[in-house]
């Protein structure tokens, strides 16, 4: 395997072990919520899964369904999404801090879209002036 690979693996792996897990039935337990960053995140770091999608897929059509649902400003935080059928299922959670949430969701998304635009999994907790924010998409149930 190659560094890069092994390096994305345990960044995935330290990362989605002190992550709140599912409780069994596809869905992330209501109190998983967090008040700052997870301890393995480092602040405005992007990190993302090295598997990637293709453009105009169903993975990536079901990721535009997860953004409007995790974006959309009636949300309470934390948000969760659940859009579509294996193998192309998208699972997200999205949680605010402080400031602007749809700002700093949207901030996120635009960071994923530069840095990874096809990857099938990504995570940042953003602070940037006022706004702190942990937007988070990925191909498997976390």
């Amino acid at each position: 395997m190659g560094a890069t690979f092994q390096l994305g693996f345990l960044v995935l792996f330290l990362v989605a072990n002190a992550w709140p897990q599912d409780d069994g039935d596809g869905e992330i337990a209501a109190d998983a919520g967090i008040s700052s960053c997870p301890s393995e995140t480092e602040e405005n770091v992007i990190y993302y899964n090295t598997g990637e999608s293709s453009e105009d897929s169903p993975f990536e059509k079901n990721l535009a369904s997860a953004y409007e649902s995790l974006l959309s400003p009636s949300q309470e935080s934390p948000r969760q999404a659940q859009v579509g059928d294996d193998p192309d299922t998208v699972y997200g959670y999205a949680t605010c801090f402080e400031g602007n949430c749809e700002d700093c969701l949207a901030t996120c998304k635009n960071y994923f879209t530069q840095v990874a635009p096809h990857a099938v999994g990504a995570r940042l907790c953003l602070k940037s002036g006022s706004d702190a924010c942990y937007l988070r998409y990925e191909n498997y149930s976390f």
